[in-house]
């Protein structure tokens, strides 16, 4: 059951001609021409969260990026990995979930 899950995730969501984008993943094995989910927007931070009285004056917006990879294409993403998504670079940060049913990582960037 879980294998079909995987081949339905692979075809339905990883292709360009639905929901997937080009990427180069690179890690310590070299770049990789890889189908990814990509969503990229803003993100609130602020540097003030620990303190008593927080000010709207000290939050920013920051982009941030979530990359969603087959585990099938990259099998252990890690913080020292880069994506290049449109000519742009992102760092990976953190590999901040795994899709057990889909076979599927989801990091950010």
């Amino acid at each position: 059951m879980i294998d079909a899950q995987r081949r339905i995730t692979k075809i339905a969501l990883f292709s360009v001609k639905r929901l997937g984008e080009e990427i180069l993943y690179e890690d310590k094995n070299g770049e990789h021409k890889i189908v990814a989910i990509v969503e990229i927007g803003p993100e609130m931070s602020r540097s003030d969260w620990n303190d008593a009285a927080t000010r709207v004056e000290n939050a920013s917006i920051n982009d941030i990026a979530e990359f969603s990879v087959l585990r099938s294409d990259i099998p252990k993403p890690c913080e020292a990995d880069t994506i290049t998504y449109n000519g742009e670079k992102w760092n990976v940060t953190q590999g901040y979930k795994y899709d057990s049913a889909g076979d599927v990582y989801h990091v950010l960037s």
